[in-house]
Formats: C-alpha cells, structure tokens, sequence
C-alpha cells in the first residue's frame, strides 16, 4: 500500500511499481548524501563570502575606496 500524493488515500501498488521505488531510492539515498555533505564542506567558505560582501557593502555606502 501506498499513500496518493495529496489526496491522504492508499492504494495498492504492484510489485512494478514497488521494484522502480526502490530502485530509485538506492539511487538517491546516495547522491543526496553526498550533495549533503558537498553543501555542507561549501558553509563555511559562503559564510567568508558572505562577510566579503557585506563589508563591500558597507566600504560602498560609507564613500570609502
């Protein structure tokens, strides 16, 4: 059984279906964990962005070169 999306109803699934799921899900547990960890080694450097930014910013509207 499974839920439809949106509607909160089951409905059976054959075994088809079932198979391309989990299929899928070997799939994508794996690269979402990766694009997890990916994002999560880049925080740090957008953070330093973030400061550079924000201190251009601040050199910008305060007149200073």
């Amino acid at each position: 059984m499974a839920e439809l999306p949106g509607l909160e109803e089951l409905h059976a699934v054959e075994n088809v279906e079932a198979d391309a799921v989990f299929e899928y899900c070997k799939h994508a547990i794996p690269h979402n964990e990766m694009i997890g960890r990916i994002i999560r080694n880049l925080y740090e450097r957008l953070r330093v962005l973030e400061k550079e930014v924000d201190a251009l910013k601040k050199a910008k509207w305060s007149g200073s070169p």
